[in-house]
């Protein structure tokens, strides 16, 4: 689709089944790897023959043919302190677009940030990808990041805070001008957690999510009770 096409879906509601994330979580693709350390510094990298945003519907994949190779350099000088640096480069178009997969590349950097000392735990996260688009002249970026902290206030209970905030570009429209392609968005986080023996923890979380925007795409993500073990 063109500039256009890729614009209008800003205004309908998430297509989660089908649309590209940023990063899909963990993904269960066939992969070579190596990770370890060395003094105050870890490393981890990885060739895996999907992407970060792939789904798990082609996840089944040996072919190798246009791999994702992902990495991550941290720092670590004390119990209290990490740092780490992330990038990921490769395809990331179905299959199904056959000659055309190799062509269009999604490239992701990441810088995190923890902290942990007494009752508090505190994480950071900044991450850019980039996606090259097939029939358009610029590319598709996102800039997100988030910050939460967690703080014991007994050996049994604990509050957490979570704020997230995510940037599209725009991109140029044939003719002159720009559009966006996304709406910017903020979502905002809060869970109480206490727990009952070692093995059973009660969690209580809301999470409200706003963008920029006449409509709301799940503005109130969740709220409920989870009850874990383990």
């Amino acid at each position: 689709p063109g500039v256009d096409a890729i614009a209008a879906n800003r205004f309908k509601t998430n297509k989660l089944a089908t649309w590209v994330p940023v990063i899909w979580g963990p993904v269960y693709t066939p992969a070579f790897a190596i990770f370890g350390e060395a003094g105050d510094f870890n490393y981890a990298f990885e060739m895996k023959s999907r992407s970060i945003s792939s789904r798990p519907s082609v996840w089944d994949d040996w072919d190798f043919a246009e791999p994702t190779w992902t990495g991550r350099i941290g720092y670590h000088p004390n119990a209290a302190w990490e740092v780490g640096a992330s990038l990921s480069h490769g395809s990331y178009l179905n299959p199904v677009a056959g000659n055309l997969t190799g062509d269009f590349d999604q490239s992701t950097a990441g810088l995190d940030f923890s902290y942990a000392h007494h009752h508090w735990q505190i994480q950071a996260e900044v991450i850019y990808s980039l996606f090259e688009l097939p029939n358009i002249q610029d590319d598709a970026q996102i800039w997100s990041y988030y910050i939460e902290s967690r703080y014991k206030l007994n050996p049994q209970t604990f509050a957490a805070l979570r704020w997230n905030q995510q940037f599209y570009n725009e991109l140029g429209v044939p003719g002159g001008g720009s559009t966006a392609w996304d709406n910017d968005l903020f979502r905002l986080e809060a869970a109480f957690g206490y727990r009952l023996n070692p093995n059973v923890q009660v969690k209580l979380q809301y999470s409200w999510t706003h963008q920029d925007a006449d409509f709301q795409n799940g503005e109130v993500v969740g709220a409920g009770v989870h009850v874990a073990s383990g």
